[in-house]
């Protein structure tokens, strides 16, 4: 029996010692993250000692970067970066590497605990986040992590043929306060009804790039998620939020999948036990 996500412990801490081999394969075994994470950007998977000899350097430091822990186990990791130092304009950053785990509600509490500690120890009146709208489970977790949709720069992101919008948020020093309660958007505010009509234009997007060239695809994923978003209306509510981000979650896995040249009966058959999900990963590595 799975836990109640609302009982797992996260934690951030610095890199243990002797661990860059354990987060190099965290970080490059599952690289779905790499499809929402500023794909337009483009993505290299570092070498083995890149990577410890960057990245695993800063998470040992934690000054910067610290790894996400989720019942002491490593599944990614939180960042900032500075959009511009000397104006005190800082941005965060979050990966949840292991895609096992989305959905759970972890990158928000992740990102709940570092935007409090880089209020702690930096001087600055804002924490910032950007992402783009072909990723709704970043929009989700900012928005539950108590942050504000800011601003919106239309149609500047362009992959894949699509343009997306790049997608600003950010919450103040003020605004964050002791103890920390993050404010959840109401069903009927204009960040939620936002958010709904995002979802709803990403899906369809999804669905048309998931589905292209069927029915010669095996498996074929269009009947494997068709079957799923039947399920997740029934259990769910058709049309509700939680759907919409199960459905989202979904198409983002079966997408992977597809991608990865995984196919046959036994995928087939797993696609019953995917459940909602959805990433929760940075706009841009610092």
């Amino acid at each position: 029996m799975q836990k109640d996500s609302a009982l797992l412990e996260v934690t951030l801490d610095v890199a243990p010692p002797g661990s860059a081999e354990l987060l190099y394969k965290l970080m490059t075994a599952d690289e779905t993250w790499t499809l929402y994470n500023g794909p337009y950007f483009g993505y290299q998977r570092p070498s083995f000692d890149e990577f410890r000899e960057r990245r695993f350097k800063r998470l040992q430091a934690g000054d910067d970067a610290q790894v996400i822990f989720l019942e002491g186990r490593p599944v990614g990791e939180v960042s900032f970066y500075w959009e511009s130092e000397s104006t005190r304009w800082l941005e965060a950053g979050i990966a949840i590497y292991d895609s096992s785990v989305w959905g759970r509600g972890i990158g928000h509490r992740a990102l709940q605990q570092w935007t409090t500690r880089l209020f702690e120890r930096l001087e600055v009146e804002r924490v910032g986040l950007t992402t783009w709208s072909g990723n709704p489970g970043m929009m989700t977790c900012a928005l539950k992590a108590g942050y504000r949709l800011e601003g919106r720069l239309r149609k500047v992101r362009f992959y894949q043929g699509e343009y997306y919008d790049s997608l600003r948020y950010g919450v103040l020093r003020s605004e964050w306060g002791e103890p920390l309660v993050p404010a959840s958007p109401s069903s009927d505010s204009l960040e939620a009804r936002l958010l709904d009509t995002e979802l709803l234009d990403t899906i369809s997007r999804m669905e048309s790039r998931l589905c292209a060239g069927e029915p010669h695809a095996v498996p074929r994923w269009c009947e494997v998620y068709t079957a799923l978003a039947a399920r997740f209306a029934e259990d769910l509510g058709a049309g509700s939020r939680e759907t919409l981000l199960a459905r989202s979650g979904a198409l983002m896995m079966l997408q992977a999948l597809a991608e990865n040249g995984i196919g046959g009966e036994t995928s087939r058959r797993a696609g019953g036990d995917i459940g909602p999900g959805r990433a929760d990963a940075r706009e841009k590595s610092p």
